[in-house]
């Protein structure tokens, strides 16, 4: 469970008891504070629900009691910051980004080849026209000159 979230709390009473109107439940925060008494309501026959909101990390405990009824019990919770859907959506989230990132660098991959093959094009140019003015400094000669 984390923080800030909703907790239902699902109790059924002894002997599935109905028409119980002392069920409290008392929650201790973890720094030993407690919440003002949660009064149960019946949801169905014997079964009560209450619900706080947990606004700490740590150990949160429950007690619910009824004195008409003698009822008593206790039960401890923890509370994080995060509970493991929250986890899963950063992983899934994670996993999208990596999977455009893969994308991106099969694109970059792409054109690098295209840009190879026009350098290895413009290469055997070069050497044609290297061979040509090579061809062109045998040919002149030098001549006479004005004065």
């Amino acid at each position: 469970m984390k923080t800030n979230t909703l907790r239902e709390v699902v109790y059924v009473a002894l002997d599935f008891a109905v028409g119980i109107v002392d069920l409290t439940l008392v929650v201790r925060k973890p720094d030993g504070t407690t919440l003002a008494p949660i009064t149960l309501t019946e949801q169905a026959d014997g079964v009560y629900v209450g619900s706080y909101t947990p606004d700490a990390v740590g150990t949160w405990q429950e007690k619910i009691s009824s004195v008409s009824n003698g009822d008593k019990v206790f039960r401890s919770t923890l509370v994080e910051l995060l509970d493991i859907s929250d986890v899963k959506d950063v992983v899934d989230d994670n996993s999208d980004k990596l999977d455009a990132l893969d994308v991106k660098t099969d694109t970059i991959i792409s054109k690098e080849d295209a840009i190879k093959v026009v350098v290895d094009s413009n290469a055997g140019k070069l050497d044609v026209i290297d061979g040509k003015v090579s061809g062109l400094s045998t040919e002149i000669r030098g001549g006479g000159y004005f004065m």
